[in-house]
């Protein structure tokens, strides 16, 4: 049984959904949460291609591990259900590379096509 009084079964469970732990013990009420918060390597992907602002996915070596503590950040944010805008302040705020506002505006609403 959950901390919510709910049966729970399989290993995965009580890493919430996807294994996602850290999307998991973001939830602090189980009514504000997205269940189907996408994998951490699905947000990674998508930061990758919507969004890189250091540009090593134009390298010939693009690490899928460059934008990984984003991505957890990420995965909880869309697990509580946060806005793009939001997402997209949060890219922002990254201080990674230059500032581009649509570009973070369009990595936040990529996010958030995974979960719909």
């Amino acid at each position: 049984m959950n901390t919510f009084g709910v049966p729970v079964t399989g290993a995965r469970s009580s890493a919430g959904p996807n294994g996602n732990l850290s999307a998991a013990l973001a939830c602090a009420r189980w009514d504000t949460c997205r269940m189907g918060a996408p994998a951490v390597e699905d947000i990674a992907r998508v930061l990758l291609r919507d969004w890189d602002p250091l540009g090593v996915a134009e390298s010939d070596e693009a690490p899928e591990e460059e934008y990984r503590f984003e991505a957890r950040e990420l995965s909880a944010m869309l697990a509580q259900g946060t806005s793009a805008q939001a997402m997209a302040d949060y890219l922002g705020s990254r201080g990674l590379g230059a500032p581009d506002r649509p570009r973070d505006r369009a990595a936040a609403t990529a996010l958030l096509a995974l979960v719909e």
